[in-house]
Order: structure tokens, then C-alpha cells, then sequence
């Protein structure tokens, strides 16, 4: 009889279902192992149900989309098992749908951030914000003043919320696909950008607003000399510069901006965001106007299984990559 984690290698080994899976199968098996699970064919899905919550109060499942990741990614590795005529597939019953969801409402873990959603209003209003800032700077002085520092960190910080929101509205993907999307993924001939291997036609807007990045970052920021010469060489190859700080910074980013927005008295009181915020506003919008659940897919990089299971409205009407752009809501990104 193998162990537990050589069924794991040898799922992994044979390149079954993502890669994205594995820490969620290595957080199964070491809670099964946990409470003395040793033979596969013992597990049963109420052990898979437990280990969601044993997940939670170790603070590594902490989300419902996170939840439903995991669950997705057992699932994978228990149709292989199936296969194999290792175990049994412990998804099988009939009720199991069911039986997590309602295992999951009543654990209730839900960050008030990432379950809110934004109203085209708020979106007009962050955007607004945006261009007004712009448009009132206009003492380019201050970007090479070294005693305005301050100013111009924020000027460019801007620069880079302005593209991300705009980027995650049109292709909600990760931060993790979006902090890793670089200059050569956008074409100024066709106006397209790919993300997540699809291309995408940008908006006007979103098209001026890569351009006018562009320029800002070879001729203030590439070339600084008193900036980290790592740094800029991040810059010329990603658009938003080193992933790794982008990454773990962007939340951050996006709390202070609101903060700074509120601050103006705007007509509509924008709630505090992050980067999960604006996918779900995105997707939901997406799904409002009726797109394939697959094309979402695609843009997102969530399974059509977990977008099914998390959105469950009635998707009939197909559009295209090419269609994408006549979406209403997309007409002020």
C-alpha cells in the first residue's frame, strides 16, 4: 500500500489537472495524516469537509473563493485516483454540492472587502479622481525636484492604480497574472494586450493611459540614477515593475487611494477596495451582461466549475473576445 503523498507524487509526476493544485493537496494530506488517516480508501468526504475548517482556523483557507479553489483541486486529484483504481471518488454522492455549501455558510468566513462589490457610479467616481489628478498636474518640475519626492512616489503610484484598475475591469485576472504582464504583451499596432494568454482589444482610454506610462517610466524612472538599479531593470521588462513588491504591496495601495479619494468629499463614498474587489465587480458585471461562463474563464483564470459554483446566475449568450468591447460597462474604462 503507498502513503498518502507518494498517491500525491505520482499524481503530480504524471502533470494531472494544475499545478496551482499541489499546496492544497499537500494541505489535505497533512491534515488526513492529522487525525490518523493513513489508506486512501478510508478517506470520506465528510474528512474533506472537516479539513476546510481545520484549514480555516490555521488561517490558510480564509475566503469563500479560496474555499472553493481547494475544493476544486481534491476534486481534481480524486478523479485521478478514481481513474487509477486507487479509491473511490469521494465527490460521487450525490449530495455534495449541496452538503458544502452549506458546510461553508455556516463557517461564515467572509472579508467584508473581498464580498463587496463596486456600482458603476463608485467606478465613474475612482476614474474620475484619476483624471482629474492628472489633469491638474501640471508642473512636470516637481517629478525632478529631489525635495518633492513624496509627490512624485505618488504621481507614479497613481500612474500604476490607474492601469490596474482599468487592466483588472476589462480581465479580472489574479494579481499574481496581472503583476507578471509585461511590455511585449502589448501591441500599440493592433491595440491589444494579452493577458493570461488571451488578447484583448483595449479601450481608448486604457490605450492612452499605457502610452502615456510608457513614456513617464523610460524617461523619469528607467534612468534615475538615485533609484535601485534592480528596480529599474524590472521596468523595462514588466509593466508594472518587480512582481514580487507589486504583489505584496497592491492591497496597500488600493486602501490608501480610497482613503485619499474619500478624502475630497467625491459625490459617491467609495468603500474600502482591494484587488478582489475589483475582480469580483468585474466578473459580476460580466456575468450581468450575460457572457459565456467560459470566456470568463479564460479572461479570470478561475475554473468554469468554481465560477459556476460562486456566480449562480444563468449564463445563455455567448460573446467572443472580439464582442467584448460593445459591453456597456466598459465604455468609461
Amino acid at each position: 500500500m503507498q502513503t498518502l503523498k507518494e498517491y500525491k507524487e505520482v499524481f503530480s509526476n504524471n502533470n494531472i489537472g494544475n499545478k496551482n493544485y499541489e499546496k492544497n493537496i499537500d494541505d489535505f494530506i497533512s491534515y488526513l495524516e492529522s487525525i490518523g488517516v493513513k489508506d486512501i480508501r478510508e478517506v470520506k468526504f465528510e474528512n474533506f469537509l472537516s479539513s476546510i475548517e481545520d484549514l480555516f482556523n490555521k488561517k490558510i483557507i480564509n475566503r469563500e473563493n479560496t474555499s472553493h479553489r481547494y475544493l476544486e483541486a481534491i476534486k481534481t486529484f480524486y478523479k485521478y485516483l478514481k481513474i487509477n483504481e486507487y479509491a473511490e471518488d469521494i465527490f460521487e454522492r450525490a449530495t455534495y454540492k449541496q452538503d458544502y455549501e452549506e458546510f461553508i455558510d455556516r463557517i461564515m468566513f467572509k472579508d467584508p472587502i473581498d464580498n463587496a462589490e463596486l456600482n458603476k457610479d463608485m467606478i465613474k467616481s475612482i476614474l474620475s479622481f484619476l483624471d482629474d489628478y492628472f489633469f491638474r498636474f501640471n508642473d512636470y518640475n516637481v517629478l525632478i525636484d529631489k525635495s518633492k519626492k513624496a509627490e512624485m512616489n505618488r504621481y507614479f503610484k497613481y500612474l500604476k492604480l490607474r492601469l490596474l484598475i482599468k487592466i483588472t475591469l476589462l480581465a479580472p485576472c489574479r494579481k499574481s497574472i496581472i503583476s507578471d504582464i509585461k511590455f511585449e504583451h502589448f501591441s500599440e499596432k493592433s491595440r491589444t494586450i494579452k493577458i493570461n494568454e488571451v488578447r484583448v482589444e483595449v479601450t481608448n482610454s486604457l490605450y492612452r493611459d499605457l502610452i502615456e506610462y510608457k513614456k513617464f517610466l523610460f524617461k523619469y524612472i528607467i534612468y534615475d540614477r538615485d533609484r535601485d538599479r534592480e528596480e529599474t531593470e524590472y521596468y523595462k521588462t514588466y509593466i508594472f515593475g518587480d512582481s514580487d513588491d507589486f504583489y505584496g504591496k497592491l492591497n496597500e495601495y488600493l486602501i490608501q487611494f480610497v482613503k485619499d479619494i474619500n478624502g475630497t468629499n467625491p459625490k459617491y463614498k467609495i468603500p474600502n477596495i482591494n484587488h478582489e474587489t475589483l475582480r469580483k465587480t468585474a466578473i459580476s458585471e460580466m456575468i450581468d451582461s450575460k457572457i459565456d461562463i467560459r470566456l470568463i474563464s479564460r479572461l479570470s483564470g478561475n475554473d468554469v466549475s468554481t465560477l459556476s459554483q460562486y456566480y449562480k446566475k444563468d449564463v445563455r449568450k455567448s460573446i467572443s473576445i472580439e464582442e467584448l468591447m460593445t459591453l456597456k460597462y466598459l465604455k468609461f474604462i
